[in-house]
């Protein structure tokens, strides 16, 4: 977990590795068990649909979003983006 945080080790360098787990979650630890990832998206789908009053539903990117897409991964990829 620390590994793919992206916490700066200087900022638990000193200190036990405990206290820094005790800074993160994840779902498991938060609701005392293991859900099925499709369990969790479908979930997460109804939510968002009953939160926002939309309607979800399952496609494929336009030619258009695959382009823009391919256009802004190097930035959102780029060093200079990530540990800005």
């Amino acid at each position: 977990m620390l590994r793919i945080s992206n916490i700066p080790k200087e900022k638990f360098i000193d200190k036990k590795i405990a206290s820094i787990r005790e800074g993160l979650t994840w779902l498991d630890r938060e609701l005392g068990e293991q859900k099925d990832m499709e369990e969790v998206r479908n979930v997460m789908k109804r939510k968002f649909e009953e939160r926002f009053h939309v309607r979800l539903k399952t496609g494929t990117l336009s030619e258009n979003e695959k382009t823009l897409t391919s256009n802004l991964l190097p930035k959102y990829y780029s060093s200079d983006w990530v540990y800005r």
